[in-house]
């Protein structure tokens, strides 16, 4: 009885000391599951996490621009058309949301550009270099830095006349009332100066009224509360047809000596463009003026990856450039003689094209040396 119960009580003690021994190795196994966890942190501490360079990623299809606003001349102008065609063309190849603001003529989008209100122009470039140099109207403001994307169409600066005012040639505007002022085209004076100038007529011996854009000129045409009016616009832009459509008019020709004396007067921004007999009822013979280069335009901190899309998209679009208007053809044909410097994202595409020459990095270099 007595070995019995000794036998009971180291039974009981056995089976106590193993169930503290399990304990105790369960207890020492987690620890060192939990040590294992615990050492990562103190290895990686020599190494850059991965997760820091995200955020300087960029997926490579994504514009870095979302959205932007696009500045142009007044709704019906060839200009206006073609910006509405081109923020389609950029929306459906980039994915960016275009929003056209017609903000009035060239020297307006100048301002809109360096206030901000937009942030792409279609602007003249007479108005380009005006504001590159911080010259005319922009000597207050001071230099804008402009950069173009794309070089465009033409921007003529055409005399039509009524065919009731009697107006033949240039020094028949003598003694008449002629539309050539506008705050938002500074030019549009000076060209209507020139055309005096080179005729012999003395401007204070003319009438110049101002319109603030170029629906209201044609009105005041149409009207015949102006006898003339130097207008602002491509070939064939849809305000003109309806002029010519509802009101005998006539696109006057300038003879070659008198237009080459005006371009000179004007400065290097202008050329000698026709205008083709038949582009206007009524119109029975060519017509020369005095024209400018329209660019896309944009400041020189515009990203410079959303500039190379834009262009890249612009210089590839023809077919569905010339869809949009008929001056969509002249879109992208020309790098050469620049108003003000490319943006650095243009150059990046030209370069890429092998577009890019000697001579236009002289240009450049010259332009952004001031």
């Amino acid at each position: 009885m007595i070995y019995k119960k000794i036998f009971t009580a180291n039974k009981r003690s056995t089976v106590f000391i193993l169930v503290i021994v399990s304990l105790f190795m369960l207890s020492v196994i987690a620890a060192g599951c939990g040590g294992s966890k615990a050492e990562p942190p103190a290895q990686k501490s020599t190494e850059k996490a991965p997760a820091e360079k995200a955020p300087a990623e960029k997926a490579p299809d994504k514009p870095l621009m979302e959205a932007l606003s696009f500045g142009t001349s007044s709704i019906g102008s060839s200009i206006y058309t073609m910006a509405v065609g081109m923020g389609d063309i950029i929306n459906k190849k980039i994915g960016i949301n275009v929003a056209v603001e017609p903000v009035g003529g060239s020297d307006a989008n100048v301002n809109a550009l360096a206030d901000k209100k937009v942030d792409i122009g279609i602007l003249n470039s007479y108005a380009g270099v005006s504001g590159f140099q911080g010259v005319g109207n922009f000597a207050k403001r001071g230099e804008v830095p402009l950069r173009i994307l794309v070089q465009g169409s033409e921007s003529i600066r055409q005399l039509v006349v009524r065919d009731a005012s009697g107006i033949k040639t240039l020094a028949d505007l003598k003694g008449k009332t002629v539309i050539g002022k506008r705050k938002s085209l500074q030019e549009l004076e000076q060209v209507l100066n020139a055309m005096l100038k080179a005729s012999g007529v003395d401007p204070k011996d003319v009438n110049i009224i101002e319109t603030a854009q170029t629906g209201q000129a044609c009105e005041a045409l149409k009207l015949g509360t102006a006898d003339a009016a130097v207008l602002p616009g491509g070939v064939g832009s849809s305000t003109f047809i309806d002029l010519a459509e509802s009101t005998p008019v006539t696109w006057l020709p300038i003879p070659d000596d008198k237009l080459s004396a005006v371009i000179k007067e004007l400065g290097s921004a202008f050329h000698k463009v026709v205008i083709p007999k038949g582009t206007y009822k009524g119109q029975e013979q060519d017509a020369a003026f005095p024209s400018m280069t329209v660019n896309l335009t944009v400041l020189d901190t515009f990203p410079e990856d959303t500039a190379y899309d834009i262009t890249k998209t612009i210089m590839e679009s023809k077919t569905e450039l010339k869809a949009v208007h008929a001056t969509g053809k002249h879109w992208g044909n020309s790098i050469e003689n620049p108003a003000v410097p490319y943006h650095s994202g243009a150059v990046k595409y030209f370069k890429e094209k092998n577009m890019w020459t000697p001579e236009l990095e002289k240009i450049q270099n010259d332009m952004l040396k001031g």
